[in-house]
């Protein structure tokens, strides 16, 4: 039997050798290059995001949101249009999971799933075989000693002290959340 997967960033290359492993055939598409600078892992630096489990709903984003949707280049823009009245269901759930113990909520239950993502990841470097502590070698030109994978946590940096404080709020959801 053939499979097609549709997405050549990790998640669809472990999907793939998680069918092939079963014993697919598989074709994996990708509208780039696999590693490509637009391809679907490249966002994310090829980061396990482990400590993932900040919501993009909380309390203050309910704050933000009508600067947020006055600037046409920012984050969040909608055109205004009859569709709107349509969304206002969806709307009126995201705002009622800004509230905090829905945020905490959800936290809770990212935690609890991230904390097994990277054990997940074994399967594949293993039938890869990658060691994923070794360093990289000929797959990494300039650094050939460092490792596939960095174990040492993570760094959030801010631009301004402002920002620092409204990042208190995510730092205490991934110490609470991630164990």
């Amino acid at each position: 039997k053939s499979s097609i997967v549709v997405g050549g960033g990790f998640v669809g290359v472990s999907c793939a050798l998680h069918l092939q492993r079963i014993g697919r055939r598989v074709t994996l598409l990708d509208r780039f290059d696999v590693g490509a600078a637009a391809a679907a892992s490249y966002g994310n630096a090829g980061t396990m995001a482990c400590y993932a489990n900040v919501p993009t709903n909380n309390p203050g984003l309910l704050r933000k949101l009508p600067a947020m949707l006055a600037d046409a280049d920012g984050p969040l823009s909608i055109a205004w249009d009859a569709h709107l009245v349509k969304m206002a269901p969806w709307a009126l759930l995201f705002a009622e999971h800004c509230r905090r113990p829905a945020v905490d909520a959800t936290s809770r239950a990212l935690g609890a799933l991230l904390a097994r993502a990277e054990a997940g990841y074994d399967g594949v470097w293993r039938q890869a075989g990658v060691d994923p502590d070794a360093g990289m070698g000929a797959f990494c030109g300039a650094d050939s000693e460092r490792p596939f994978a960095s174990r040492g946590g993570y760094l959030l940096l801010q631009r301004t002290p402002d920002a620092m404080r409204d990042s208190e709020a995510g730092a205490a959801l991934r110490r609470a959340g991630v164990p």
